[in-house]
This record gives C-alpha cells, structure tokens and sequence, in this order.
C-alpha cells in the first residue's frame, strides 16, 4: 500500500514537470496545474483496502486507470507520427474531471462491493 502512494507522488511530479515544460509559464498554466493535480492528490489521499477482497482490486484498478490516462497523455508526444494541436492544452483541464468522476465511480462500486460481501447475499 506504501509503495503505491509513492508510486502516485512520483507520477504526480513527474507529471507536473512535464505539464508546466510543455505548456510553459502563465497564469493559465497555473491553473491547469491546478487541475492535473487534483487526481494525483484524491489518489495520493485515497487508502487501498487491506487483505484480498473485492474492493481491494476496485480500488486498485482505479489506480491503475488513472496513472494510465497520465502516462498517455504524457508518453503520446513521443510517439511516432504525433501532431500536436493547438487546444491540445486545454485537454489538461478536461481530463483530470473525468479522471475524478472516474475515481468517484470505482470507490462508489467498491464500497457497496464491500457492503454487499460483509452482509453476504440474501435469500
């Protein structure tokens, strides 16, 4: 469980970094800022549950989407045939939404998953 918070601060930062070199410096790169960090810090808060369970394995693969989307994004640059767009920053602003109602939606599922096995099924 440590190592993957770790994981999350590292990710954030290298993140951050490529983020604020590609879209340089200004008050609108503060924002976006701003907004990119908002998954990393929901996930950098969020505890993984402990022991094999349901929720365990929801919440970690909310982990692992949401890392995923940022390396992408990030990776995609240096892929072969990339052309960038001109609004391609404004994405930074949109995506980490969508990452949040992502995590919102895996913790949701999670939790009536960890409910729903403690009471077990009813007859």
């Amino acid at each position: 469980m440590f190592a993957v918070n770790k994981l999350v601060i590292v990710f954030w930062i290298l993140g951050s970094a490529s983020v604020a070199s590609r879209i340089g410096f200004s008050a609108f790169s503060c924002g976006v800022l701003v907004c990119y960090s908002l998954p990393f810090a929901v996930l950098a808060i969020l505890r993984i549950p402990p022991g094999r369970s349901p929720e365990r394995y929801i919440v970690l693969t909310a982990f692992v989407l949401v890392l995923g989307f940022n390396l992408y994004i990030e990776a995609r640059r240096f892929l072969p045939g990339y052309q960038p767009k001109a609004l391609e920053a404004v994405g930074y602003v949109f995506l980490p939404f969508f990452e949040l109602g992502l995590i919102g939606v895996f913790v949701l599922v999670g939790s009536v998953t960890a409910l729903w096995s403690r009471k077990g099924p009813q007859a």
